[in-house]
């Protein structure tokens, strides 16, 4: 099964040190210490949730002075263009945990990561022990058409990461099919995704979406979030 991937802007993603099980929220918007000011508990929450999006920028190799510029960002309001629909100005192959990745830099520094399962890892490992994907397993096939079961897809934008497991056959000279979607997962930092949805849009794609509320001060909410795959040729991620 081949690789590809396609990034157009976003406010969608997924990936995180550790097997995705239930959803984790880490929200500056948590209940207020016995004790303390509730101004006191949200600075003490909203550098609780800094530190853990520097913590996860350093996972993929950011440094800490372009980590701290996009926390100040994120402090001040200002989406990352990643999160605004900016065009990355590199993309690289890395693997992560023996599956072969994407992951694209933008100009300022913020980053998104694209895996599916393929099997064939290839590339710089890279430092972390952020957990890959499950390879697609290979089934029944012939000399016109090949199933995969088990496949999982993910993007990753560090403050959200989104996830849905799949089966599709694939055809020679024809548009793959998806027989199954299934096990949709996320992780989020200072923000809350609800209205979660898996929807079969054709036989081709499938896409995970959810509503986006960022809790960080002054920082617009309201979107929906999505990620989708892509079957039409080789399996591709797509996301807003």
């Amino acid at each position: 099964m081949k690789f590809r991937s396609q990034f157009r802007g976003a406010i969608a993603g997924l990936l995180f040190a550790g097997a995705l099980t239930a959803p984790v929220v880490l929200s500056a918007a948590t209940a207020t210490a016995a004790g303390s000011s509730p101004q006191a508990q949200h600075e003490a929450d909203s550098a609780r949730v800094n530190t853990e999006i520097r913590q996860r920028l350093s996972t993929y190799g950011v440094q800490q002075e372009t980590a701290d510029a996009l926390v100040a960002k994120l402090d001040a309001g200002v989406p990352w263009e990643s999160m605004s629909g900016g065009k990355p100005i590199r993309t690289d192959d890395v693997v992560i945990a023996g599956e072969l990745s994407q992951l694209s830099t933008y100009g300022d520094g913020s980053i998104a990561v694209s895996t599916i399962g393929n099997g064939t890892p290839q590339a710089a490992q890279i430092g972390s022990n952020v957990r890959g994907v499950a390879d697609c397993k290979r089934g029944v096939g012939s000399n016109y058409h090949q199933e995969y079961t088990g496949c999982y897809a993910n993007v990753d934008l560090v403050i959200i990461q989104m996830g849905f497991s799949f089966d599709y056959t694939g055809y020679n000279g024809g548009p793959g099919k998806i027989s199954r979607s299934y096990d949709p997962q996320y992780r989020i930092i200072g923000a809350d995704l609800s209205d979660r949805k898996l929807i079969k849009r054709s036989d081709q794609v499938t896409r995970y979406s959810g509503a986006l509320t960022v809790a960080f001060k002054g920082f617009p909410a309201g979107w929906t979030a999505w990620m989708e795959v892509d079957v039409t040729k080789s399996p591709i991620t797509r996301n807003n």
